[in-house]
Formats: C-alpha cells, structure tokens, sequence
C-alpha cells in the first residue's frame, strides 16, 4: 500500500499514515465483486452515479494495479475508465456483481493472472467540450476515493478543471479542429499521473516524490500558445473517428501477474 499511502498526501512533505478511509473501504471488500459495488456506491454518494467503468477496471484495482499494464496504453487507474454511462446501456450492478463472484468461485483454483484474463477493460473518449470536463471529473472523484478529498493528486486536478473551464472557448475551437483533441488532453493528463505514482510506488519518503509532475499548468499553456502536441498510442489510431463505437476502446485481457501489484 506505499504507493497509495504516499499519493494520499496533502502536503507535498507529509508522510500519511494509511490511506483514506474511502479507499480502505473499497479494498477491504471481501472479493472483487462487492469491491466493485463498494466504488460504485461511493461514486453514487459523490453525486456520480452517471459513471461507468468497465468489469476490468474496478477487478484491476481491486488487486492492486494501478500503473498502465502494457507500455504507454492507458489501462488500470486511467482517466479514460471512468466516463459518462449512457443510461439505456447501463448495466444493472447486481447482474455484474453476480457475474464476478462466478468468476471468483468458478476460478478459486487459478492464478490471479487466470481470473482476470476473464474479464477485459473499456477506456472511453469524449467527442466535446462537456464530455471532456465531465470524464476529468469523474477521474477527480476517483482520485478522491483512493487517495483522499484533499490529497495533492486531487487539488492539481481540480486547479486544472478552473482553468479549464475559464479558457472553454479555446478548448471548444480546438475540438473543431481537430476531432482527437480531448482524448489529445486527457492522455498529457493521463500519463503524468502514471509518472506520478510511480514514483510514489518507488519513493520510501513522501520528500522523494516530485509534484511538480501533475502540475498541469503546462497543458493549459501550450494550449492556450497553440504549441500543444500530443503522440497517442497506437490504440487511439484503431479508429478514424472517436465517434464510432461510442468512442469507446476495448483493451486486451494481458495484465500484469500477482507478483506485480503497485498497492
């Protein structure tokens, strides 16, 4: 859990105790199933009961995975797991729920590698300005759930959310322009907090983790100085239009081992 205690920080030179009682509770769920109903309630008492996340993601972080499982494609604790349901296509959670304790109980012989290649994960990439604000904040109420209301993770997200919204028209003529611009920004977002926290998975002392990482003022600079450039992965590039399929990207079931949780 030292990579989660350090990123629960509130000052950049405090070292916390334990995590968030928030993310204690998810963790101490008994199996990955009520772990699963346990985020979705906490989102819901958020007022984020419209998120979704995919099987995949909330099992993934359930056992601890929390950095990208593959090289620079965004999977585990990404920014482009928890996105706006539609509501006709919303899963019943007690379905789901059921669906996992099977695979649980189905696969109590197996290694923790053969139960979740049972289940893949889902980013998802808004197509406008509203869909982008809306998907940042639902990756801020998961930064609050695991790592706390006030850590730093969190206060340099919301700073970047202000700023957002203040330059809106910019954001807005950028999308016109070009059609990958939020999956664009949430990947210059997505892969500073993996840098981040890892080195707060490496970092014995809180003192030994550089927060100027997530300050996310550049972003909004190069923006605004029409200098942004971001290189997506290849698995933006699966389709030519982030409108088809709902926007929605499946990633493969390959994950990390047992041997390989960040917790």
């Amino acid at each position: 859990t030292n990579m989660i205690t350090l990123a629960s920080a509130t000052e950049c030179d405090e070292n916390p105790d334990e995590p968030p009682q928030s993310c204690q509770d998810f963790f101490n769920c008994k199996n990955a199933s009520l772990g699963e109903q346990e985020l979705a309630q906490q989102f819901e008492d958020m007022g984020l009961g419209d998120v979704g996340f995919a099987q995949g993601t909330s099992q993934a972080l359930y056992h601890g995975l929390f950095l990208y499982s593959r090289g620079s494609t965004p999977s585990n604790f990404t920014i482009f797991a928890f996105y706006e349901e539609d509501p006709l296509q919303m899963d019943n959670i007690s379905k789901r729920a059921l669906m996992l304790t099977s695979v649980a109980t189905r696969g109590q012989g197996d290694t923790l590698e053969d139960i979740k290649k049972s289940v893949k994960q889902t980013v998802k990439v808004p197509t406008t300005f509203d869909g982008l604000k809306n998907q940042i904040g639902f990756y801020d109420g998961a930064l609050s759930i695991f790592f706390g209301e006030d850590s730093v993770p969190r206060q340099k997200l919301r700073e970047f959310i202000k700023k957002m919204t203040k330059n809106k028209h910019t954001f807005k003529a950028n999308i016109v322009i070009d059609k990958l611009f939020p999956a664009k920004v949430m990947y210059a977002i997505d892969i500073r907090y993996q840098r981040w926290l890892g080195e707060c998975k490496r970092a014995q002392d809180r003192n030994e983790v550089d927060d100027s990482i997530i300050d996310l003022k550049e972003i909004i600079n190069d923006i605004s100085n029409s200098r942004f450039f971001v290189d997506l992965p290849p698995s933006f590039s699966s389709t030519s239009d982030p409108a088809d399929n709902d926007g929605v990207v499946d990633k493969g079931s390959r994950k990390r081992g047992a041997d390989e949780s960040e917790k």
